[in-house]
């Protein structure tokens, strides 16, 4: 076995390239071995700089072939290269007909299509899409996908203008789009003031304060599941405490299972996240499990619409069901845990925990899960850790962590069960040397002038801290027993774990700190 790390190895020039975060931890993504770490370009210019951020969802073709990923992070506002930069815009689609209409937007969320079939993914395609939030899924078929709209309060929908292999095959909108029918109207282009959640028509959202700031609470489509028969589709309403199902031949909402509204007196399913579907074996929706973030709840709804609640704690996020559908693996980042739910009982059987081995303090944040495909493994993203933990299921113990990309948000296991992709949704920008800010009218010091009105940005380019951040994606061959220990080792001395001042430090505080007051304030003059 490969020996553990000493403390005197968290440095710069750790083993396997380590990098410094502005947090003072370190992250390796390619310290597996074999593993590659891709960035997500767009070629919208050529410095990269509109490369994309944030990407958060991961979902393999039926087939195998083809791996999908979402963006939902900062990916607006950018130009054209050099002095005389234009905006880059596109036309949004007409929800109804697929087309481009004549409605421009900035906003640029990305699907990107990747063949995986070799031993580095090869980017096949990108699309443009002006709103997401986190729901991405294919079709049982395989021709087609789903992507939740965000706050454009709809499902997008896209299909293979061709046959055969996934990854050989391109996609073009497949309209109409679902319209959840929360923002209205729901068939425009995009939502440019969209005001459909849950406090619609209340003083919440409609006093002019609100409205002026822009404070109104939108709709939010947040994640999908399909039946495997193809027929029914189920979007969680994130802002709006509901489940909406939809008839895909019709793409019609055919009910929409409310569980909280304005002025009830019992909390249930607030902050609806992340449905999982338990089907027949003619593929038919049996019950429907969903996260509830705000109430550390997961709901079990039946097809009549009736539900019941299964108190998890924390802050319950991504679901995944094994094979036979007897067990539903929960991650819970506030926990720092997996939940164990026996879907015969809806009940929490065990709970895993994904942290350090006697580690007393919280923060690995797991926040997706995978399953291998002879369900023996059990895959987690820590994005506290900046790894991913790999679970016996049978034993439900933590075998080791594997060190990805700064805060790790998805991962999906291949078709053959040998490699992990994992897309982690920052980086380390570096300083915003070249942004300008309005420079006062008095005069300014000789000594700040330069610091506090620089030059002229001379690229177009945005050097806005978000803009600056990008995605990556990680291909992760599965290492192997021993290999893992030494990656573990390694995500400890990447995160201070083996700091032995560490305990002496928070036990000091712990004595002497009575209280804690957080001032927020958002970064501008």
């Amino acid at each position: 076995m490969a020996p553990a790390l000493a403390g005197a190895q968290r440095s710069n020039s750790a083993p396997v390239g380590g990098n410094l975060l502005p947090d003072g931890f370190y992250i390796t993504p390619t310290a597996a071995p074999g593993s590659v770490f891709q960035g997500l370009p767009t070629g919208l210019r050529p410095d990269g700089s509109a490369d994309a951020n944030g990407a958060v969802t991961t979902a393999l073709s039926p087939d195998g072939t083809a791996l999908l990923v979402v963006t939902t992070g900062y990916n607006t506002g950018f130009s054209t290269q050099g002095p005389s930069g234009t905006p880059i815009k596109w036309a949004a689609l007409d929800p109804v007909t697929g087309l481009p209409s004549t409605t421009m937007t900035s906003n640029a969320e990305w699907v990107f299509v990747y063949d995986v079939r070799g031993a580095q993914p090869v980017q096949k395609q990108m699309i443009n899409i002006p709103n997401t939030y986190q729901g991405l899924l294919w079709d049982p078929s395989g021709i087609r996908f789903y992507v939740a709209g965000g706050i454009d309060d709809r499902v997008e929908v896209f299909k293979a203008t061709g046959t055969g292999a996934s990854a050989d095959v391109t996609y073009a909108p497949d309209a109409p789009f679902v319209l959840l029918n929360h923002d209205l109207p729901a068939d425009v282009p995009i939502q440019e003031f969209p005001t459909g959640g849950l406090f619609v028509n209340t003083p919440i959202n409609d006093n002019p304060v609100a409205l002026d700031m822009f404070m109104p609470f939108a709709a939010v489509a947040a994640g999908l599941a399909i039946s495997p028969d193809g027929k029914t589709l189920y979007v969680a309403n994130y802002q709006n405490d509901s489940l909406s199902v939809v008839n895909t031949a019709t793409r019609l909402v055919t009910n929409e299972i409310v569980f909280f509204a304005p002025g009830q007196t019992k909390a249930i399913g607030e902050m609806p996240y992340w449905p999982v579907l338990v089907s027949n074996s003619a593929g038919a929706p049996v019950k429907t499990y969903v996260s509830s973030q705000r109430d550390g709840e997961v709901l079990v709804v039946l097809p009549a619409g009736t539900f019941k609640a299964i108190k998890v704690g924390g802050e319950p996020n991504r679901m995944i069901l094994s094979a036979d559908q007897h067990w539903l693996y929960v991650s819970n980042g506030d926990l720092d845990e997996i939940e164990v739910i026996d879907t015969t009982k809806d009940a929490v059987a065990s709970r895993i925990s994904v942290a350090r081995p006697g580690y007393k303090y919280k923060g690995s944040s797991p926040n997706s899960l995978a399953l291998s495909p002879d369900g023996t493994r059990l895959y987690a993203t820590l994005g506290g850790e900046n790894a991913v933990a790999v679970i016996n299921v049978a034993s439900q113990k933590l075998l080791g962590r594997i060190p990805t990309g700064w805060y790790p948000s998805s991962v999906t296991v291949s078709g053959d069960g040998k490699t992990l992709y994992v897309v982690n949704m920052k980086s380390d920008p570096g300083p915003n040397l070249e942004y300008r800010v309005d420079c006062p009218g008095e005069a300014i010091p000789p000594q700040y002038a330069t610091l506090l009105c620089p030059p002229a940005n001379p690229t177009s380019r945005n050097e806005y801290i978000l803009a600056l951040m990008k995605a990556g994606l990680s291909t992760i061959p599965i290492p192997d027993g021993n290999t893992l220990g030494y990656l573990s080792s390694l995500v400890d001395a990447n995160n201070g774990f083996d700091n032995p001042k560490h305990d002496a430090i928070m036990g000091f505080l712990h004595q002497r700190i009575k209280h804690v007051i957080y001032i927020q304030k958002e970064n501008r003059t």
